[in-house]
């Protein structure tokens, strides 16, 4: 809906067609995690978002704020946005005031605070910090291996002798990614900069199995009917293109009219799109960079690659037609 109602029918119609063929949106392949809810605050946060831009009211802007609450409780990592998309509105948008700002806020506070006052109660501490810390740890070991040993691939906090004293606290995570760069540098600084960007959003499950299964299910549609079967193969064929075009407009979309020349609308939106991925990217890359954290984002990467090929076609057709005017 969003799609088609500010970038066309054709942007709307691809974006609809490859997330229905993702088999990371149709089973429950996490074993039902946070991923599948936060998949869906994510949806319900951005169409209140567009619904906000489009007849700003202090409603709606609340429901935003809500949202991100709910998003901040599902995922921790999440709980900064608020601050990131409150400057981002402040310096874009004419229908910001204080009013508005402090509706958004509200509606935050009105859901995380309840959460941050049972945790004092119960642990003395607004929040949990051994996630963030176990996290980081987990993250830090190259290519997420102890001592470059294939079989340790994705667990290698388990194999590592040091690995209780590295979570004892913020501190102890840090010294000991210090001392990795220390020790190598070069490897280090590539993991970091490069490589968990790669990881977390590659295709397959960091947890082996298929792309549709965890577990090697004995039934299922993915490997007994045919159209199951060429779906999949599709999507999984076609997602390194996704993630090029969307990942490229993530970063052109900042150019003066999105490089494309979108209408000021359409070029918010997709700015505010590209500043979420952006910001799981980075969070994401200073933690375990495990692929099922962006599963909930890849939907809407989607929209931001459609409108990347749709336009790219558009303007090359328009080229084509100036070119073909001038001979």
């Amino acid at each position: 809906y969003l799609s088609w109602v500010l970038f066309g029918r054709a942007a709307s119609v691809l974006v609809t067609f490859f997330v229905s063929i993702n088999s990371h949106t149709i089973t429950a392949n996490q074993h039902i995690l946070t991923e599948s809810l936060f998949t869906f605050l994510l949806s319900v946060l951005f169409l209140f978002i567009f619904l906000w831009y489009r007849y700003p009211n202090i409603l709606r802007i609340l429901v935003c704020g809500i949202c991100l609450g709910a998003i901040a409780l599902v995922k921790p990592s999440a709980q900064y946005f608020v601050v990131v998309f409150l400057i981002f509105l402040a310096l874009t948008s004419h229908r910001l005031n204080l009013k508005m700002a402090a509706g958004l806020l509200l509606g935050f506070v009105l859901v995380v605070s309840p959460w941050m006052v049972r945790n004092m109660q119960v642990t003395g501490h607004m929040a949990d910090s051994q996630v963030m810390v176990n996290s980081i740890v987990h993250g830090s070991y190259i290519d997420l291996m102890y001592r470059d040993d294939p079989k340790t691939f994705g667990y290698p906090y388990k194999h590592d002798p040091d690995s209780d004293k590295k979570i004892q606290s913020v501190y102890s995570a840090l010294s000991a990614i210090a001392d990795q760069f220390l020790s190598a540098p070069a490897a280090t600084l590539k993991w970091y900069l490069v490589d968990k960007a790669k990881v977390m959003w590659s295709w397959g499950f960091i947890q082996g199995g298929t792309s549709t299964d965890i577990m090697n299910s004995t039934i299922s549609p993915y490997k007994t009917n045919k159209i199951f079967i060429a779906a999949d193969e599709i999507a999984r064929k076609s997602y390194p293109f996704l993630l090029f075009g969307g990942g490229l407009l993530c970063i052109i979309i900042w150019t003066p009219n999105g490089f494309f020349g979108f209408s000021r609308r359409a070029l918010i939106f997709a700015r505010v799109i590209s500043l979420f991925v952006l910001y799981i990217t980075a969070i994401t890359v200073l933690v375990a960079p495990f692929p099922r954290y962006t599963m909930p984002v890849r939907p809407i990467l989607f929209i931001l690659s459609m409108i990347f090929w749709v336009s790219l076609v558009s303007k090359l057709r328009q080229t084509s037609r100036k070119r073909a005017l001038q001979d």
